[in-house]
């Protein structure tokens, strides 16, 4: 089941991208931009851009289908993370709505994500004549679990490599630098990652609803034997 394979290393890039970003974030405002006070307001911007992406995600989705705005948020995410490479450290409102664009856009992906585990199940049923959505949830979730475990993991590696000190008072510059890294190119390279697998994930709007109507007939005909 391709669209299964796919699925599943979309989710654990996803939740990994999203670990990587948020262990290195307070870090930055502590070490690199030195304002960390502004840390809660590039959350509290952050978190209500969220809501407001997640909130248009349906509507959104019906016009553009639901793998096309995928694509998008994901590919949008990681050029917004990545953005923060060349973002001057004291840039406080460009950082806050940099910070902002990309949280709307990484919130259009969120109902989807969950949306397409039916799709995934609808398309093993077509395909074998069994449904298996209890395993394709469980996969997805081991997943999430996979990817939160190695966004951890990968960032303290990283940070660790770069020679960040988490209680020491002040970093060198090659500390700086690996923290900024961390939090752009690497965190974004993630999500772009989730972005190529979703390119190799073969339902589309189309097939789905296709898949759907076929299901249906089938379903009817097994009710009349």
């Amino acid at each position: 089941n391709r669209a299964f394979v796919m699925l599943f290393m979309v989710t654990l890039f996803y939740f990994t991208a999203i670990v990587i970003r948020g262990n290195v974030m307070l870090p930055y405002f502590r070490f690199v931009s030195g304002q960390v006070n502004v840390y809660s307001w590039f959350n509290g911007f952050g978190l209500g851009a969220l809501l407001l992406g997640v909130a248009c995600s349906t509507p959104v989705s019906i016009r553009m289908g639901k793998l096309n705005l995928f694509k998008a948020s994901m590919i949008l995410t990681g050029v917004f993370t990545m953005a923060l490479l060349v973002l001057p450290p004291t840039a406080t409102i460009a950082i806050i709505a940099t910070e902002s664009l990309r949280q709307f856009a990484f919130g259009l992906s969120g109902p989807i994500l969950w949306a397409m585990m039916g799709d995934v199940a609808d398309y093993g049923e077509w395909k074998t004549g069994r449904r298996a959505s209890g395993t394709v949830t469980s996969a997805v979730v081991f997943a999430l679990w996979v990817g939160l475990a190695l966004g951890g993991a990968v960032a303290g590696w990283l940070l660790g490599a770069y020679g960040v000190v988490s209680d020491a008072a002040t970093q060198t510059s090659a500390a700086q630098s690996g923290i900024v890294l961390t939090g752009s190119v690497y965190a974004g390279l993630a999500f772009l990652a989730a972005a190529a697998f979703l390119f190799l994930y073969p339902l589309s709007s189309e097939k789905t609803r296709s898949i759907a109507a076929e299901l249906t007939e089938r379903r009817k005909s097994f009710a009349k034997a």
